[in-house]
């Protein structure tokens, strides 16, 4: 008798059918279908054996995986699709025989895995075509991420590998492609095998060592969670404050070496956070009200506090977090982590915690997934002229950036790379924001183009209609998504564009406006005007003599390290072996000085400044007078950069009521005074 028919899968098949009832009102149909899953992989892989130590029918692997995915709560296509994962590519099974039997998204499911699994034996950083294969799955259907990622846990726990030599291949490919992604989707209890699984076969030696030193205080640290658990537990009933549940929480393995090895530490009892106290509540607000008494009744550790339920890290993780002294009278630091029911759920299967998948451009993603997860539907929704190598390799390269969270000044967050400036943001924003970009605030304060964002800055994007991208701007912005959104752009400018590219052309002498009474000679900047490089204007710059710049050619700026920048062409051929992230992006501000005749009225002077201001435009000169037959003369002086930005202004000056000329001046005008 082969070990094929000694394997009882009708005890898996009631056991999984349970769980799966638990969560989810299965109909008879679809038990009938999971049933024939089961049916049909016990037949197509009949007398085939496991790899590795156990050695058993090889079935039992792939019902393992779906055991290990009813932690996530799936829908019943991943559970089949689980179970079938191995049939494409271990029997002569086609994927039509799939599709006709289990429908399109489990042959779908079925087929990816096949084409990711043999890249799990070759290293990824060699091999392109592994991560694009990984990801190009993930972007389709992430419930490919899920089965492949169950597929390689079991693997590493019975060290299934089919050549020797390919385990380390297989383990270092979990440790630093897999374990990564996982907790990108917040999937912490798949993160920690992963790691651990990888950690003990990579560095079995450590590994044990490590092992070894948590076991001998193990019965010791049990008691400390049990008492402190009782004790915080009291607290709050005698606060009254409601809570679900509270228990400890045991670092991995790997967690301890990695933190051993960054801090130096030569002993596990050197690490005084081996284990955290989790408290879970049923409501938001209640979390801040434990926070209150634990505060309270035992002290805090200054700057160990943080607040994740406000302003959630860059996976969706919520959470506070903080560090008390004197728990269970102990000098050791006590890490506590406050969170909801929902906010722990989502901390311990990621997105998984929500399979209403719904079709979406041709993907398959949850919709709370795409909002919590940008870091994959920013890449999902780029521009449809991006390739597929394009795609895949923004969205592996995100996945290993260390992200940071800035805010609107309405208070919405956005999720940037680390390094990230003004200009990703405002493409974080929308695309349209991004390309008429024009200056930024940050904090309340003019910063330059490049400035690097930090953690929590509140930043504003001035724009301006007309404005385009500076190709300059790809010599510092960070993320993907803004890079290839600047890219597609301009690459739209040049496909339309028939003529050859050329240097804007000097502004004429005379402007002709429509309807304006009288037009005269703009006043052109000269060396020593004010330029506006990365958004700032300064004074503080010298002209290049390389290439020697002139007023209204199209120029640059090279920051020398010094208090002063140099002034280039933007065509100079003494920038290219410079430094392209020093070069930054440069404008002469222009001066224009031009009068409005209006009939007076009460808020016309206000409605006329913020049209101004509105255009970002600033100004530098205002006076007016009123005539005695109720007509006002403003003047103005203005700076600005763009020749189009004055007929844009003054196409919506016109529209404003009881305006009724315009003229452009060659000098202010100066006020008449009353005789004396």
């Amino acid at each position: 008798m082969t070990h094929q028919n000694k394997y009882n899968w009708e005890k898996d098949y009631q056991d999984i059918l349970a769980s799966v009832s638990n969560y989810y009102p299965i109909k008879d149909t679809e038990k009938q279908r999971l049933k024939k899953a089961f049916e049909f992989a016990a037949k197509v892989h009949k007398d085939q054996f496991e790899d590795g130590n156990k050695a058993g029918p090889y079935i039992a692997h792939p019902i393992r995986i779906a055991k290990q995915l009813l932690e996530l709560q799936p829908d019943l296509d991943t559970i089949i699709a689980a179970i079938l994962h191995g049939v494409l590519y271990k029997t002569a099974t086609k994927r039509e025989v799939l599709e006709q039997n289990f429908g399109e998204t489990v042959a779908f499911l079925c087929e990816k895995i096949t084409q990711i699994w043999p890249l799990t034996l070759k290293a990824y950083k060699e091999n392109d075509d592994y991560t694009k294969q990984l990801f190009l799955g993930i972007a389709q259907d992430v419930r490919v991420l899920y089965i492949q990622l169950a597929d390689i846990i079991d693997n590493l726990q019975c060290e299934c590998f089919l050549h020797e030599g390919q385990d380390r291949i297989f383990a270092e490919n979990a440790l630093n492609l897999y374990a990564p992604i996982a907790q990108k989707l917040n999937l912490y209890n798949f993160k920690q095998q992963l790691e651990d699984y990888s950690f003990k076969k990579l560095s079995p030696e450590t590994y044990q060592n490590i092992k070894h030193q948590i076991n001998a205080h193990r019965r010791e640290r049990q008691n400390f969670i049990e008492q402190s658990v009782e004790s915080i537990k009291e607290l709050l009933d005698a606060e009254k404050i409601p809570f679900v549940n509270v228990y400890g929480r045991t670092k991995n393995f790997y967690s301890i070496y990695t933190k051993m090895k960054r801090k130096n530490y030569t002993s596990v009892n050197d690490v005084y956070d081996l284990f955290a106290i989790r408290i879970i509540t049923n409501k938001e607000n209640n979390c801040y009200r434990i926070l209150g008494a634990i505060h309270g009744h035992w002290k805090p550790l200054p700057h160990r506090f943080k607040d994740y339920v406000a302003v959630p890290k860059p996976n969706g993780y919520q959470s506070l977090h903080t560090t008390i002294l004197g728990l269970v009278g102990s000098s050791q630091p006590t890490e506590i982590q406050i969170k909801t029911q929902e906010m722990d759920q989502l901390a311990e299967f990621g997105s998984a915690s929500h399979w209403a998948y719904k079709k979406r451009k041709g993907s398959h993603f949850d919709e709370a997934f795409v909002k919590k997860n940008d870091w994959i539907s920013q890449h999902n929704h780029e521009d449809p002229s991006m390739n597929y190598d394009q795609m895949i390799h923004n969205l592996s390269q995100t996945v290993f950036e260390e992200r940071i969270h800035v805010f609107t000044p309405q208070g919405e967050i956005k999720n940037l790379p680390k390094g990230a400036t003004p200009i990703d943001f405002a493409y974080a924003v929308h695309s349209q924001v991004g390309n008429t970009t024009i200056g930024a605030k940050v904090n309340g304060r003019i910063a330059p183009l490049n400035y690097e964002l930090k953690a929590g800055d509140v930043v504003e994007i001035m724009t301006k209609s007309g404005r385009q991208p500076n190709p300059l701007w790809l010599n510092f912005v960070k993320s993907s998504q803004a890079k290839s959104k600047i890219k597609n752009h301009l690459n739209r400018i040049e496909s339309q564009d028939e003529l050859p590219k050329k240097e804007k052309a000097p502004l004429k002498d005379t402007v002709l406006l429509p309807k304006i009474k009288k037009t005269v000679s703009l006043e052109v900047p000269d060396q020593k005007s004010p330029i506006l490089i990365g958004g700032t204007k300064t004074k503080s710059y010298r002209m290049a003599q390389c290439c020697n710049p002139k007023a209204y050619q199209n120029i640059v700026a090279f920051n020398s390290r010094g208090l002063e920048f140099t002034i280039h062409r933007q065509s100079c051929k003494m920038l290219e072996p410079l430094e392209k992230d020093r070069i930054m992006e440069a404008n002469f501000l222009r001066k224009l000085k031009f009068k409005i005749m209006a009939e007076d009225r009460v808020g016309i002077l206000r409605e006329i400044t913020d049209c101004i201001s509105g255009n970002n435009i600033n100004i530098l000169i205002c006076n007016h007078k009123v005539s005695q037959k109720d007509k006002v003369d403003l003047n103005f002086e203005i700076e600005y950069i763009f020749d189009d930005e004055i007929s844009n202004l003054f196409e919506q000056l016109r529209e404003i009521p009881n305006v009724e000329e315009i003229t452009i001046c060659t000098t202010s005008p100066k006020p008449k005074t009353k005789k004396s």
